[in-house]
């Protein structure tokens, strides 16, 4: 998808959820991170925008999308033989660019090698899941 190695994260939004049950966001702008979580429709804000990254958490978040092999995911992971499920998606910009990277999956997760596992997450995607609820010192992405 991207060719450039990631030196700098300028904004970054993961959600994870489906639209019957808990759904989470992370949303990573201007050095702030955000959190949310939603139940159905409802959201409830778990954190003040007053929360920076640290250097260190975006040195661990940078290592992990080379860890597992972000630049050659597709834009698109989706299982269409499953009607109620869990969704993501991925929406980052880096490095001063103007271009945002967009990732979108439904019950399917993607692997290192750009291809896809159904159903279960991948290692790769539960590694992302890990380091995102450690920069964010939070559990909503279970």
């Amino acid at each position: 998808m991207f060719n450039n190695t990631i030196e700098k994260i300028d904004f970054l939004r993961f959600f994870l959820g489906n639209s019957n049950g808990k759904s989470a966001e992370l949303i990573i702008d201007k050095g702030f991170v955000y959190i949310s979580e939603y139940f159905g429709y409802f959201k409830e804000i778990l954190q003040n925008p007053d929360k920076k990254i640290s250097e260190n958490s975006e040195k661990q978040l940078i290592s992990t999308f080379e860890e597992i092999g972000i630049h050659g995911w597709k834009e698109n992971y989706i299982n269409d033989e499953i009607f109620e499920g869990k969704e993501w998606e991925l929406e980052m910009k880096i490095n001063d660019e103007q271009k945002h990277y967009y990732f979108f999956g439904y019950e399917e997760y993607p692997l290192q090698t750009g291809d896809s596992t159904s159903l279960n997450y991948s290692a790769e995607f539960r590694k992302l899941l890990q380091t995102l609820n450690s920069v964010c010192k939070s559990k909503c992405f279970a």
